[in-house]
Parts: structure tokens; sequence; C-alpha cells
């Protein structure tokens, strides 16, 4: 598969991963949403890091924000549950 295709085939499964977690926060419950917005996050990642990938300063601010996020959502997370 080119390139082009699997940044394109990504990006759908992000958008239906989103919509997903969007319906299960309005009928099943705000975790199952966390979990479908932290795959779509992650997916948006690996797809930001294959279109920038000669520039390293710009993919290392992507994973430095992204590793901040995940940390706030497992704060978040242990807050909710404690």
């Amino acid at each position: 598969m080119h390139r082009e295709q699997t940044i394109i085939l990504l990006a759908v499964i992000s958008n239906i991963i989103l919509i997903a977690g969007l319906v299960m926060l309005i009928y099943v419950g705000p975790i199952w949403a966390l979990v479908c917005f932290l795959i779509t996050l992650t997916i948006t990642l690996v797809l930001f890091n294959m279109l920038f990938k000669e520039k390293t300063k710009l993919r290392r601010i992507a994973n430095g924000i992204y590793a901040i996020v995940i940390v706030f959502v497992v704060f978040m997370i242990w807050y909710y549950f404690a």
C-alpha cells in the first residue's frame, strides 16, 4: 500500500472512532468515550509523524505534547476512580 493510501485509511479510521466516541459519550458512558478519544489521538499522532517525517523538531514537539496529554488523562482517570 502506498504512503498516501495509508494516510487516508488512517484518517478515515480515526474519524470513525471519533464519531463512535461521541456516540458512546451520549449513550454508554464517559470511560468508553475517553478510550475512543485516546485511540483517535494516538492515530492522529501516527499520522502527524508520517506527514512530517523530515521535520524532527516538529515531531519532537508533537510527541512531547502527546505525552503531556496522556499524563493529564491518566491523572484525570485516577482522580475519577479515587
